[in-house]
């Protein structure tokens, strides 16, 4: 049997939990790229429940006290997943997205662009290849709510959006397309736009 664990996880709804694992497991998801959970046999209620890595806030051994990342744990490679990487990026990732679906579609040179922002906000992508992190932002961006865009995100958002918005050049930017990107990505942070 394996030290137990001791785990902070996010739901879907935004609620944390502790919650105490026993006879765990890794395991990814083979019908959904990039998705990872750790399963395992919960103290509290004596049953199998299975956890989003990307959604696990913190984990370490009940013995010892000592921190663990969630994906190393029964994870033979230690890889982390695109998902983590991403999260800290989740709510401009969803905000970008709709924005470009919003005001251009996805054909081909917007999807490029969108990969273009994604690794130009993402700082630390832990080693793992630009493609994979570029294809699991777009993945995600179709199913997360994403949220409040942290202000330190928001000029990059911007930047980028001027980018999308002009596409090749063949047409001028007018007052309303810079009036929806300062709406959906403000100065300040309060967007009045989803």
């Amino acid at each position: 049997m394996k030290r137990p664990l001791v785990i902070e996880y996010e739901d879907a709804a935004g609620s944390e939990t502790t919650r105490v694992l026993e006879d765990y497991e890794y395991r990814s998801e083979p019908h959904v790229p990039g998705v990872h959970y750790l399963e395992g046999l919960e103290i509290g209620s004596g049953r199998w429940k299975s956890f989003r890595v990307d959604r696990i806030i913190s984990a370490a051994f009940t013995d010892t006290g000592e921190a663990v990342a969630p994906w190393k744990v029964d994870n033979p490679d230690g890889t982390v997943p695109a998902r983590v990487v991403l999260r800290p990026y989740f709510a401009a990732i969803h905000r970008m997205r709709a924005y470009v679906a919003r005001t251009r579609g996805f054909r081909q040179r917007e999807k490029d662009r969108f990969a273009d922002f994604v690794l130009d906000l993402v700082a630390d992508k832990r080693g793992l290849p630009d493609a994979l992190v570029a294809e699991a932002a777009f993945r995600l961006a179709t199913e997360d709510q994403g949220g409040a865009v942290p202000l330190h995100q928001l000029d990059c958002c911007r930047r980028h959006a001027l980018i999308i918005a002009k596409g090749s050049g063949r047409r001028p930017l007018t007052d309303e397309d810079a009036a929806l990107i300062y709406q959906t990505f403000p100065p300040k942070g309060k967007s009045t736009v989803d």
